[in-house]
């Protein structure tokens, strides 16, 4: 009869770890950093990205997505994908076994309950250098199958970037300095298409139209600013285009369902 390794008594695992070197079937990593400017890059386990603080925009080729705190992502194993931070930020993610049933089929982000946020914060103590014990193969087994239940409603932080060059070049336009007044007009020039065509091109490619394109990224982008605890709702509008706290109070909730006081403080208590 095969001996299971001791349960891991205290403390994180260490947040680096080579994969393929990796003993435990399923493991996770802790890690805190001032920025994060991660390459392109992809896994053969499934991965679930998750803050326990700050927030953190990841991309791949189908769009990118905001994950504050409360959000995780579901990779499967092979998605190419890189994670951006502009402030600090504590991440908590899981390498899950691909043999693992229940979890997502595709990349999914969605909202973690306090449940999952405790489980994630117990799959700590399992690192990658030794095999599981019979509790760590049970939460761990426990946290995919919950995964997939939790990504049946998706997260509405996504940012679609499109599929045709030249919508790819006009999503770039729009997200590169959010805080300035563009127009259609200026973005359909810096993409070589007609206003027409964009129009057109951008409902066909990303589901939004260029206002709510722009809307959204101005209010995914005002949330990464909302998450320092010295930010202010006022200093959060002006930064990324809105002329008005109360034009930026009725956009965040269109597209969160909160107000930006609510969000910080929900976020806080959290």
């Amino acid at each position: 009869m095969s001996r299971t390794a001791p349960r891991p008594k205290s403390g994180h695992a260490p947040a680096r770890v080579e994969e393929a070197t990796a003993v435990a079937a399923s493991f996770a990593i802790a890690e805190d950093s001032s920025r994060m400017r991660a390459r392109s890059h992809s896994h053969t386990r499934h991965q679930l990205l998750y803050a326990s603080r700050g927030a953190r925009t990841l991309f791949t080729g189908e769009g990118s997505w905001l994950l504050p705190p409360e959000r995780a992502a579901f990779l499967p194993a092979g998605v190419v994908h890189r994670v951006h931070s502009d402030g600090p930020v504590s991440l908590r993610t899981l390498y899950l076994d691909t043999s693992l049933v229940g979890v997502p089929r595709t990349l999914r982000v969605f909202e973690v309950p306090p449940l999952g946020r405790e489980l994630i914060s117990f799959a700590m103590l399992y690192g990658a250098s030794k095999p599981l014990d019979r509790l760590g193969t049970k939460a761990f087994a426990l946290i995919a199958e919950l995964a997939g239940a939790w990504a049946e409603t998706p997260s509405p932080f996504e940012l679609p970037s499109g599929e045709s060059e030249e919508i790819l070049r006009a999503t770039s336009v729009i997200r590169a300095d959010l805080a300035t007044d563009l127009t259609a007009e200026d973005v359909a020039r810096a993409a070589g298409v007609s206003v027409r065509s964009l129009h057109r091109r951008l409902v066909a490619e990303t589901g939004l139209s260029f206002r709510e394109y722009l809307v959204r990224a101005r209010v995914l982008a005002a949330i990464v600013t909302l998450s320092a605890p010295s930010a202010r709702v006022g200093d959060a509008a002006t930064r990324v285009g809105f002329e008005s706290v109360g034009a930026f109070a009725r956009a965040f909730r269109k597209v969160t369902g909160e107000s930006p006081s609510e969000h910080r403080a929900r976020v806080k208590r959290s």
